[in-house]
């Protein structure tokens, strides 16, 4: 099914070679497996000595017994994404449950922000499915997907108008149904993000690129989307406000039962604004083509 104009081309999702029971099982051997030859002995619940998270999370990367407060949001299965005709890596599969926050780990150029755009409908994958709710993005029409799951680009994209013009935007168009601006919340999350309703007026590429970054995390905040996909959202701010940003992210997720994944490579921001980090370095091709050999638990833990 094509997605609408302007897109990439049609979904594709590729063979899809492993059900979800059997990855979780596979993905499950290989962990215990690696652990086993690292350290030597894991305990009754699969977890090596020592390295146990905080509460209890499935050996499945990303997959957290129960799958969150009501149900898994995200589901994606055995995915495998390239970039310029080069695969990145393959056999990723994880779930996100309502409220969670995982961050995305792992040496530049490994694929996070491929990821992002597969699960945003921005690109195809190579292998695998990704599942919102069950379903299959195309089965809710490409802009209905997208409005439940909205990327945060670490370069955002604003109109050369207002800050008030690009907030408003995404409400006029036919997906948001009757759906009003919410101004008040609008102006409550601009002084959340220590930007302030006076903003609002003004021309948004006028900001620093710390300012508009923020400014696009209010956008798709005023959303109200299932998940959102947040490529290094900090990455240009000073440290009060990335305190800020965090804060309100998490509370946000909790409150609203928002889930996220999180780009980051500052590993303290991982586990201080996610409850769980992965690892993509050993789901990366090697350069001969074959897997990489797991040099550990893919699942690096809690957060």
């Amino acid at each position: 099914m094509p997605r609408g104009p302007g897109t990439l081309g049609p979904w594709d999702p590729g063979p899809r070679d492993l059900a979800c029971p059997a990855s979780t099982l596979f993905v499950a051997r290989q962990t215990i497996r690696s652990e086993r030859k690292r350290v030597g002995a894991c305990d009754s619940r699969g977890w090596t000595r020592g390295l146990r998270p905080r509460r209890m999370v499935s050996i499945r990367a990303g997959c957290p017994d129960g799958g969150g407060r009501g149900g898994f949001l995200l589901r994606v299965a055995d995915i495998a994404v390239e970039a310029g005709g080069v695969r990145l890596f393959a056999g990723l599969s994880l779930e996100l449950g309502e409220g969670e926050r995982v961050a995305l780990t792992g040496p530049s150029g490994c694929g996070k922000t491929t990821l992002l755009r597969a699960v945003a409908g921005l690109i195809d994958p190579c292998a695998g499915e990704i599942l919102l709710h069950g379903r299959p993005p195309e089965t809710f029409g490409w802009p209905a997907y997208r409005r439940q799951v909205v990327l945060v680009d670490q370069r955002p994209i604003l109109f050369d108008e207002t800050v008030r013009f690009n907030l408003e935007k995404p409400f006029t168009y036919r997906t948001a149904g009757a759906t009003p601006w919410p101004a008040a919340r609008a102006a409550e999350l601009l002084e959340a993000f220590g930007l302030g309703a006076r903003r609002l007026d003004q021309p948004a590429r006028s900001l620093s690129q710390g300012q508009q970054q923020r400014v696009a995390l209010v956008r798709a905040l005023l959303l109200e989307p299932a998940i959102l996909l947040l490529d290094e959202p900090t990455s240009a701010l000073d440290p009060e406000s990335v305190e800020l940003v965090e804060e309100r992210l998490v509370a946000e997720a909790r409150g609203q039962g928002l889930g996220a994944l999180v780009v980051t490579h500052d590993r303290h921001q991982a586990h201080r604004l996610c409850d769980r980090v992965l690892d993509l370095q050993p789901y990366m091709i090697a350069p001969g083509g074959g897997d990489r050999e797991a040099a550990g638990s893919r699942e690096v833990g809690d957060g």
